[in-house]
This record gives C-alpha cells, structure tokens and sequence, in this order.
C-alpha cells in the first residue's frame, strides 16, 4: 500500500513484507542508520527491539511498518507498528512493554507523520492509536497542520532521570540482608543465565503488581517471559542484574540499554526481605555498576512511580500522544475527560453503582436465597449473640515427632499469586495479595500447598512474638516470645484431605527448630473441624476471647484455662465493658 505525500513515498508494509524487511540484510542496515540519524531515536525504535517483539508476539500481533522514502529512495522515516489478530486494535511496536514508542526520522523529513497518519486513517480499520510515551525530542511542531478529520490529545507525563555521577553507595557493595550472608549483585549476560532465575522474578513481578493494581504482568501475558529471554539474545540490547542471599534471588532488574542511559525496566523484591530494604540497595548498587561499566543515566521511565522518582536526581517531561482517526473515538476520550473531571455528586452516584455490581456478583456467585440469608445471618450476629475465640498452647517439648507437612511449601509466592476467592464473600485477588505482601514483610511465613493451578491451601505462621489477635478483636498477651499459628484457609472442595493437619505438623516442627519453647493457635468456637484437628494434634485450651453482640455495642473479655493465666490477665479482664 503505497501513497505519495508531496515529495515523499509513503508505503504500509503488511506482515509478509515486514518478514522479508526483517530477513534483508541491506534493508535492515537502512532502518539502522536511520536509527543513527534520528536525534529522538531509542533502543525500543531499533530493528533489533522490533525483531525480538514482533517473534514472540506473532500470535496475538501481525506485523505493521509505515515507511516513507525520498525521490532517491532513501529511507527517511519509519514507525513500526502491528495489528491485533483478534480485534482491530493497532499499537506501537513493543506494547505495553516499550516506555517509549513513536517513529524515527531525519531532521529533514519532520513533515513525514502527518502523510503517514493519514495513511493509516485511510487504510486501517482502528479508530485510534497512542503511543506512549513520544521520545524525548520527538518534534511536535507539525500538530497544528493536521488535517482530513484526524484529532490528537496530548499529555505531559514527568520522567525521573538518574545522573549516575551523582550516586554514590553510601554502605559496603556487600549490605548485610539477612544478619549473617552478605548480598551480591550478579550480572546476568546470557540467555541459561537469565532463564534460571526468570521464574523467581515472575512471581515477585506478579505479587507485588497484583497487591498494587490487581495486575499480574506474567500470568496475564504468558509471552513476557520469552520476550525477556528472547531479548537478552540480542546482543547490547538487554542489562539484566540480580540481587542474591546465597542461592535465593531477593531483588531483580531487567531494563534495556539505551545508548548512554539504561531504562530502568522491570524491578521486583522479595517481599520476606522487604525489612532489610532490598530494592533500594538493589539500585544502589546497580547504579554504582551501571556507572562503573560506562553509563551516564538510569531513566527510571515516565510515570508516576512514588517510589521510582524519589530515587531521581532530576527530572523532565515527555508526552503521550494519542491520534483519533474517528469522531466517535474521539467522543469516547472527550466524555472519559469529562467523567474524570465530574462533581462530587456525580463521582458518589458512581461509587453506588459500584457497589450496586458488588451485590450483583456476591448473588450471582451465591445465588438469592443462600446470599439473602448470610446476609442475615450476619446482622443477626451483630444484633444479638455470645462468641466465642479460642486460644490454644502446646509446649515445644510435646511438638509430635512425625514427617507430616513436609509437602507444603514455606514462603512460595509463586503458589500465593494461584489465589483465586471460592465465592463472592471471600477477599478478591488484589485483596488477599496485598495481605500477604504485608505479612511477608513484617516476617511473617506462609505454608501452601497448590496443585492444578490452584491454591488449595495455605496457612500463616508469626514468630517471636507477645501478643495474638482474635476474629472478634481481642489481644491475648501471650507468655514470652511464642510463636503463632494462624489464618488457616483450605478451598472448599479440598478439605477432607488433612491439609490443616499436615500444615500444623509443619509448621509446628519449623517452629520448635527456630527455638520456640510454646506454639500457639486460635479458632473460632464454633468451627468444630478446626478445633477437632488442632486439640487431634495436642494442642490443650489456654484461653478464650469473648464478645457479646447486643444491638451493636460490644462487649469482650478474655478467660484463661488451666494451663495458667497469662501475666496480663488483669489487664484483659478490664476489657469486659461495653463499647
């Protein structure tokens, strides 16, 4: 598909040409030196980028490139692109990993953008097209000419930068992360380097995102891994660095080199080491290294990152440009900036509705009836009732000496991101991983057991602690250091198996070892399976939280069996008012 614009051949080359672009040795030399020739011009525009994006992702993208020549023949510009195979949707090469994504070329050749976005209004069935975000210098001054019913937006979006003569590691390169084994940061080269580290990065990649935005980068597009594998293939595109305890993986990068800066691209922590402050020493050190091989800046890429841009030295601004090829795409994006800007009023009727869709899906997943009468169940709870929370102890002297547990998993976020809620009552994903994130981080250790895809079980276990929760909000000060047990969930149709019991056992062992002297587990009075499978195991009664519901109020009070008081009791016992 070839159109002239004044002196310039405009061509759209379809996924069979882009294949014989890509295998032509001479033409990939032109894209090169176009490459060279364009002041604005990143690794993310460069056929080796493009080569690695297009292969992994021809399943789901059919390549696109829109070129365009001089009377000589010359190529003087080029945006590569490709098309949805499933829908109609067009993106820029590199979607969404690309932070940067526009076209390239020579200062002579500025007029270029405008024939070629007509050229795709004309020949493509897309309503619109972003690239996000333009290149730092990429000229905006052809806007005000754009004509043929084609409408742009625009937004400003801040870039933190990284002067890497301006950092300096203010520790030894050797930080202390776990109280014994130093931390090291190894520099991954090549492609078995990487891929025996790559599935740990994913599941850090994926708890930390789903805890923050509910997304998963890995598990939502399977082919981000091979893209990364695919990319370090490609000589000088890719700087990839670990941060190791021992063999463990505790922090990761993997960004791409840009000429004299490198994009601080993917960057993941283990959340277990989360109080030593691994991520921040993981760029530390990262900048020290990037500056020690050569490199003048880290981009930590545009965005609103809190946590990225307080590590910035300086910053600038780069833009989004979004190019509407019809009316109605347009309307779309002019009511979506109005909604954003709506009234208090309005943003409250929206929040109704939300929770309106809330109810929705609680029936739909329930069902009337069985979602109608929990509903009551629980306002009836809250009207009128005594419950019960039960507390019980064991000594590290009568742990049972058995093997049992040893399947379960201690601390394996890649089966925690498996998580999905059995019913409309249960936390969401987002919700539940957020949780964890923030136990894995104040210490806390996790035990599952996933098999088929699913998380069938998991458990929590706290140690070297005083104190312990109820389900009814009670606080049972507990004798010395102990170690808890708690917030034991198995998936409906996997009880029955010995789960909680194997988990117990487990759990039980790995606390005795850590030296605990008394273990510690809390139930509801009333889940009886519970409570037949803790006492089953030897646990003995140590206390009970109780609170009576009357119309609302609340009334707790703690009572302690005859395994002895705690040294607070006292003080608990003054919680028997109403509030």
């Amino acid at each position: 598909m070839a159109r002239t614009s004044r002196d310039m051949k405009i061509t759209l080359l379809d996924a069979s040409e882009v294949a014989r672009l890509l295998s032509d040795r001479d033409r990939l030399a032109e894209w090169e030196q176009l490459v060279r020739a364009c002041p604005w011009a990143t690794a993310y525009q460069t056929p080796a980028f493009a080569r690695a994006w297009y292969a992994v992702y021809r399943p789901t993208f059919a390549p696109l490139i829109v070129e365009g020549r001089a009377p000589n023949g010359a190529l003087v510009v080029l945006l590569a692109l490709a098309s949805g195979r499933r829908n109609e949707e067009v993106v820029a090469v590199g979607a969404p990993h690309a932070p940067y994504q526009g076209w390239i070329a020579t200062s002579a050749a500025s007029d270029f953008i405008l024939g070629a976005l007509a050229a795709c209004g004309r020949e493509l069935s897309v309503d619109q097209l972003t690239l996000r975000h333009l290149p730092k210098g990429t000229p905006l001054d052809w806007m005000h000419r754009i004509r043929g019913g084609v409408r742009l937006a625009t937004r400003a979006v801040r870039r933190g930068l990284v002067s890497l003569d301006d950092i300096t590691v203010e520790a030894s390169p050797h930080h202390d992360l776990n109280g014994t084994v130093p931390g090291r940061l190894e520099t991954l080269t090549a492609r078995p380097q990487l891929e025996a580290v790559i599935d740990e990065i994913a599941s850090q990649c994926d708890l930390r995102g789903a805890a923050r935005n509910g997304g998963m980068p890995f598990r939502d597009d399977p082919q981000t891994r091979q893209l990364y594998l695919t990319l370090i293939d490609e000589p000088g595109l890719l700087h990839a660095a670990v941060l190791k305890v021992g063999d463990t993986v505790v922090a990761s990068h993997v960004g791409v080199i840009n000429g004299p800066s490198v994009s601080l691209g993917l960057v993941t922590c283990s959340p277990a080491h989360a109080a030593r402050s691994p991520r921040r020493l993981l760029l530390l050190l990262l900048a020290r290294q990037l500056h020690d091989e050569g490199y003048r800046v880290l981009d930590l890429n545009p965005g609103d990152d809190e946590a990225r841009n307080r590590f910035a030295t300086h910053a600038d601004h780069v833009h989004t440009l979004t190019v509407f090829f019809r009316r109605r795409a347009y309307a779309a994006h002019a009511a979506a900036r109005l909604a954003a800007h709506a009234p208090r009023r309005t943003r409250a009727i929206m929040g109704i509705a939300s929770r309106v869709s809330k109810v929705r899906r609680r029936v739909s997943s329930l069902g009337l009836a069985p979602s109608l009468l929990a509903t009551l169940q629980g306002r009836l709870a809250r009207c009128w009732s005594l419950r019960e929370f039960r507390m019980y102890g064991l000594p590290a002297s009568e742990v049972p000496k058995t093997e049992s547990g040893a399947d379960l998993r201690r601390d394996a976020i890649d089966d925690l991101v498996l998580y999905r809620p059995f019913s409309a009552n249960e936390m969401s994903v987002k919700e539940f991983l957020a949780e964890a994130v923030q136990r894995l981080e104040e210490g806390q250790h996790v035990y599952t057991f996933a098999a088929n895809g699913a998380l069938l079980h998991y458990s929590w276990l706290i140690e070297r602690t005083g104190r312990a929760g109820s389900d009814f909000g009670h606080e049972f000060g507990l004798p010395g250091p102990a170690a808890v047990l708690w917030s034991d969930y198995t998936w409906p149709e996997a009880r029955g198996r010995g789960l909680q019991t194997r988990s117990i056992h487990r759990r039980l062992r790995d606390a005795a070892a850590a030296g605990h002297t008394m273990m510690f587990i809390g139930v509801r009075a009333e889940n009886a399976v519970s409570r037949h499978n803790i006492e089953k195991v030897g646990f003995g009664h140590w206390a009970s939280g109780w609170a009576e519901y009357r119309f609302g109020r609340v009334k707790r009070w703690i009572t302690y069996a005859q395994m002895g008081e705690a040294p607070e009791a006292a003080a608990h016992a003054a919680q028997h008012a109403w509030k």
